[in-house]
């Protein structure tokens, strides 16, 4: 680890604005991910070493992460991290973006202000308390200076804890709109300005403890709704820096050179040492590799890839020696980057039920300032001073906060808890439409089988010999994304098949040698094994081969099956694979309910039926062929090593290998559509109950602030539940096996 590996890449722009910023203090600040620490005795040593170099160093031993800080003069990024690796650890930079350090600081900015909040709110509830068990014992005097003491208490808590209620009513006048921080931010400042009144003139009431009540408990419910949301968040974090910043990529003459991973081109060779993570999509051009893609699938255990599979940018070399890829894909064409984009698109997008809530929340807004001037009317024959308590009550104890945060709450607990489970939510309506399927449609290869086939039998016709067969159907599937075409990854053609195009739901079509060839499939023939993908290689129209290959059924498949046939749900296989391949995977997995050689658009008319007889179904697919189903099912979902096409048209997508995490999906969603339904009644039945009491005068300020801070603090701990495992035990079968 402590070898000098060559950082200077990170002291040239661009990379050293991506890594680290200028701090407040007009040094430099970069955060690092650093691997092998796992003691004091690591920290201590890390510290040491940057204590002469940096003037701020932070390490925190939890997060595996280290913070520095220094003055660009004195050292270079270069120095520090081979100051770390000569201490025998890993330093990582961790792409330096704008957004998250905003959102990161932000989130600590609101934690500081709900407890400066709530200490002085306390002190202020204290003081105040005489007026509600001791009124007339305490000297005027002492009553006096314990008003003043609540003034100044209170103050900061309304200015500097308040102050984003304060300017988000503000935006919201200026808007024309009627926001609930409208409500909120009158009522505050109604109390505030009508105690210092009441204190200037020592008359009446002061409302102190209600202003800094109804502030610590608005501030707290909101940390926790936005602390749900960053752990939604975090798994987009998460993704972000598994992609190396710099790359290794070979020279003509064999040498490395080491670059920006940005500059990387299709066709570059890259080296990737162990422990270092593979900087974009590419070929494996080593003999075997074991690579950890943890992050990307869920699974603990290192997958292992041979020549010629692909790998994935972000998942980390797992062996002993170092790895030669050929890039296929860079920057934002990575499979990782595709799915950032899906994760960025699920937390933008605002499912129905949630914009439903909005507009219903804006009506009670308008609601509740009517309310309140109709009690202010009501009661000031009364009195001044009762008129002016009934309109506060109602201002405060009506806010719409619960029914606001009653959605958005529980979708970000359930959208960490699915990421937890191995699946990404990229479209959040998919969630309250789940618990209603009750058909789940299946595409075979690569779905319910690995995608990973092996060609093992070739029938040549005479003429012919097997080796220059397989190189031709290998020349043909050369760049083709589609499981058929793992058969055929272990050969190195010397021919180059040109004008290569696919054939939906048949094969590939090209030309070798001013030939025509197709690669298609078919039907076994009588003295042929079933249970095998049978594929015919075609030259100017002539059959000169037959190829047979196997599945494996995808890990976890039986026993997800038969889980999800535990909650009730019809399995159903659509392939456009042969009968008897078809039929012996359903076989295996128990499915009475398949259908085979379907072209995409004979999946789409049986899925049409389905819905039309009365069926909500649940696609999952992989392919290219499968997007017009993914499309227009009522749930759709597709795996993280499917096509791009299909994992846009998907709703969720399953970055685990194992089909186990479906069923728990669909826990999840049915969870999810309860505890809204719990919240979204909950905020009803509290406001409907709310504006009588507080019209009738029953109910103080200060038991107005107390009940609706606790309301949506009961929203949200509510959804919160959703964060916690179900621990449901789900149905186990034997290991699944390989399909012929």
């Amino acid at each position: 680890m402590g070898d000098k590996l060559d950082w200077s890449a990170y002291d040239a722009a661009p990379l050293i604005d991506q890594v680290s910023h200028i701090g407040g203090s007009g040094g430099r600040e970069m955060l690092l991910r650093v691997h092998g620490m796992h003691c004091s005795s690591c920290v201590g040593r890390i510290e040491q070493a940057l204590a002469s170099r940096c003037r701020r160093v932070q390490v925190n031993l939890g997060t595996g992460s280290v913070e520095l800080g220094w003055d660009e003069a004195a050292a270079r990024p270069s120095e520090l991290m081979q100051a770390i690796a000569d201490c025998g650890f890993r330093p990582e930079p961790i792409d330096d973006r704008p957004d998250i350090r905003i959102a990161q600081r932000e989130r600590r900015q609101l934690l500081i202000r709900v407890g400066i909040a709530g200490v002085l709110g306390m002190q202020v509830m204290m003081l105040a308390a005489t007026r509600y068990t001791e009124s007339g014992t305490i000297e005027p005097a002492m009553e006096l200076t314990m008003r003043y003491a609540q003034w100044a208490m209170s103050t900061p808590v309304l200015v500097y804890s308040g102050w984003p209620i304060l300017r988000q009513a503000l935006a919201d006048v200026r808007a024309r709109r009627f926001g609930m921080d409208v409500p909120i931010s009158l009522a505050l400042l109604l109390a505030y300005v009508a105690s210092g009144v009441n204190l200037l003139l020592q008359r009446g009431h002061v409302y102190y403890d209600s202003v800094t009540m109804f502030v610590f408990l608005l501030l707290l419910a909101r940390w926790f709704e936005g602390r749900g949301r960053a752990l939604a968040q975090q798994r987009l974090r998460e993704l972000a820096g598994a992609q190396p910043l710099t790359a290794s990529r070979e020279r003509g003459d064999g040498s490395v050179e080491q670059i920006d991973s940005k500059q990387l081109c299709h066709g570059d060779i890259v080296v990737v040492p162990p422990a270092v993570a593979v900087p974009a999509d590419g070929r494996l051009l080593s003999h075997c590799a074991e690579v950890d893609e943890s992050l990307l699938t869920g699974e603990a255990d290192p997958a292992v890839r041979c020549a010629g599979e692909m790998v994935m940018a972000g998942s980390i070399n797992a062996g002993s020696s170092a790895l030669r890829v050929q890039v296929t894909a860079v920057c934002t064409a990575t499979q990782l980057s595709h799915i950032q984009r899906l994760i960025h698109h699920a937390q933008q997008y605002r499912p129905q039920v949630q914009q439903r809530a909005d507009r219903i929340a804006r009506w009670i807004t308008v609601t509740v300032l009517a309310s309140a001037i109709a009690g202010a009317i009501l009661w000031w024959p009364t009195g001044p001073d009762v008129a002016f308590e009934v309109m506060l009550a109602v201002l405060v104890v009506t806010c719409p906060c619960a029914l606001s945060l009653a959605t958005p709450a529980a979708l970000a607990a359930a959208g960490s808890s699915l990421a937890s489970s191995g699946v990404l939510l990229t479209r959040a309506d998919a969630l309250l439409q789940l618990p209603r399927v009750d058909t789940v449609c299946f595409d075979k290869t690569g779905t319910l089988t690995t995608g990973q086939m092996r060609c093992v039998s070739v029938q040549p016709a005479d003429g012919y010999s097997a080796d220059d067969c397989l190189d031709m159907a290998a020349a043909l599937e050369r760049d083709i994304q589609h499981p058929v075409a793992t058969a055929f990854r272990d050969r190195q053609p010397m021919i180059k098949a040109d004008r290569v195009e696919t054939l939906a739901a048949r094969g590939v079509r090209g030309w070798i040698n001013n030939a025509s060839m197709q690669l298609i499939s078919s039907e076994p023939r009588d003295h042929q094994a079933g249970g095998l993908t049978w594929l015919d290689l075609i030259r100017d129209g002539r059959c000169i081969a037959r190829f047979g290959l196997s599945h494996q059924l995808r890990p976890g498949a039986r026993a997800g099956i038969e889980a999800l046939r535990a909650e009730g749900l019809r399995p159903v296989i659509l392939s456009g694979d042969s009968a008897s391949a078809v039929a012996t995977v359903a076989e295996t997995l128990g499915i009475t309910d398949y259908r085979a050689a379907l072209k995409p658009g004979d999946k789409l008319a049986l899925l049409r039926r389905l819905q039309t007889a009365g069926s909500r179904v649940w696609m999952i697919g992989d392919g290219i062929n499968d997007a017009p189903t993914l499309a227009a099912a009522d749930v759709s979902t597709s795996l993280v090593s499917g096509s791009a096409l299909a994992q846009t048209h998907a709703a969720l997508l399953l970055t685990t290998a194992s089909l186990s995490a479906l069923p728990e999906a669909y826990r999840i969603a049915q969870r999810t559509r309860r505890i809204i339904r719990q919240n979204l009644a909950w905020a009803a039945l509290y406001n409907v109950a709310a504006i009588p009491l507080a019209l009738a005068g029953s109910v103080t300020p200060w038991l107005a602030a107390l009940g609706m801070g606790i309301s949506s603090v009961v929203v949200v701990a509510n959804a919160l539940r959703l964060s916690v495992p179900s621990h449901r035990v789900t149905a186990t079968t034997s290991p699944d096996l390989a399909c012929a």
